[in-house]
């Protein structure tokens, strides 16, 4: 890890071991653990691509439809 990584690792274990009374080996372990975790997730969503449905939006104010020409023809 880098220098910044690690201080910030070290950082947020010795808070959260403070806060809910735990070794700080224990949440430092638990910490590196959930962003290694998090690292493999993104680069396996990266390698297969999502399964979620892609929603798309339409930005309805730039469009024209000209609904009125469109009855008027087919009546």
């Amino acid at each position: 890890m880098a220098e910044k990584c690690k201080r910030y690792h070290s950082r947020l274990a010795e808070l959260l071991a403070d806060k809910k009374g735990e070794k700080y080996a224990t949440t430092i372990s638990w910490s590196r653990t959930e962003a290694s975790f998090a690292i493999l997730r993104a680069a396996l969503l990266c390698l297969r691509g999502s399964w979620a449905t892609r929603r798309i939006y339409m930005n309805l104010q730039d469009t024209d439809f000209e609904v009125e020409s469109g009855l008027a023809e087919i009546n």
